[in-house]
This record gives C-alpha cells, sequence and structure tokens, in this order.
C-alpha cells in the first residue's frame, strides 16, 4: 500500500490529476513509506513528530507542500526515472543543509544531486518539493532552449536563483496550492 502511495509523489499516477494528502506521525513510519526509495529519516530532536504532505499528481509530475514539524535529517536513494528537487516556502530561523553544506534556503532550488538525497533542516520547515519524471524535464528544458543544463549543471544538488525569481516560484507554487485547497474534489 505504501508503495503505490508513495508513488503518487513521484507523479507516476496515470489517471487525471490527483489530490495527495498523508499525515505522518512517526519517523518510522516516514521511513516505510519512502522505503520504495531506500531513504533514511533521523529525527534530530526530542518531542512528538508530524510531517504533512499534500499536493497533487499527474502523469510525470507531483508537486507536495510538505510541512515538517521537528529538526530532521533525510537521506539515501532518489527516484531513478525523476528528479526531486525542493522550494522553501518559509524560512526557518536554523541553517538548512544540502549534501552536507549549509545553503541559503531563500536563494536556493535544492536537491538536484541525481545519485544522492541528503538534506538536513534544523527546526520546523515548510517547502514544496516538485518530482517530475526525467524525459519531460529534459523535454521543458530543450523547448526552453536551455542547452547549457546538463547532469553536470544539476549534480550540485542546489542552484542559486536570483531572489526575486525565487519569489517567483514560491509565489506561484503557494497560488497552485491555495487552488488545490479550496478546489472540491
Amino acid at each position: 500500500k505504501n508503495q503505490a502511495a508513495s508513488a503518487e509523489f513521484e507523479g507516476k499516477s496515470t489517471n487525471a490529476p490527483k489530490k495527495i494528502t498523508k499525515v505522518v506521525q512517526d519517523v518510522d513510519e516516514l521511513t516505510d513509506f519512502f522505503a520504495y526509495q531506500q531513504m533514511t529519516f533521523k529525527q534530530l530532536k526530542a518531542g512528538s513528530f508530524r510531517t504533512d504532505f499534500f499536493g497533487v499528481a499527474f502523469e510525470g509530475i507531483a508537486i507536495t507542500r510538505v510541512r515538517v514539524g521537528k529538526a530532521l535529517h533525510c537521506y539515501g536513494g532518489k527516484p531513478k526515472d525523476s528528479l526531486l528537487f525542493l522550494i522553501m516556502f518559509e524560512m526557518p530561523e536554523s541553517p538548512v543543509y544540502s549534501c552536507g553544506a549549509a545553503i541559503v534556503p531563500e536563494h536556493s532550488l535544492i536537491g538536484f544531486d541525481r545519485q544522492n538525497n541528503d538534506f538536513a533542516c534544523q527546526g520546523a520547515c515548510l517547502f514544496a518539493q516538485v518530482t517530475v519524471g526525467t524525459e519531460l524535464f529534459w523535454s521543458y528544458v530543450h523547448q526552453l532552449q536551455r542547452d547549457d543544463s546538463s547532469e553536470r549543471y544539476l549534480s550540485s544538488n542546489h542552484l542559486m536563483l536570483e531572489p526575486d525569481r525565487n519569489k517567483e516560484i514560491r509565489e506561484y507554487l503557494q497560488g497552485l496550492f491555495w487552488v488545490l485547497e479550496t478546489m472540491p474534489e
């Protein structure tokens, strides 16, 4: 059951767009939920744990808002046929790390490394996670005539953007989530 539900978070649904909602109240349940990706989650601070997922999935893409209530370290594999990246919605007071390096979440898209998933937030955080099929991603790159984009370009695991560009992306995604929340089933 978890693998089928987890596949929706990767945009592997073959049906019409589908809303995704999941609440996880135990870090082990979170690890079980993402076992298909061989990911591990560790709670970094004591206390109750809660992570909420909300989004939409359709063929080739899933866009999910994730609210993490405690400091969390996520590491392990990534989908083999998808790219996964995230953008912070609320900037945490404490540092955010990607592949061991402190990053500036206000200006970064995080998670492009195709092999490793290594993300740590030292406190509660809210972000959007976008998972897009590799073929669909490269199709968009070519349509945008961005031939400078390559596997090497994405291997840094985070891309620094101009503050206004990052703000535009955040606002677009927040608007999408607002529409999803107010839209009837």
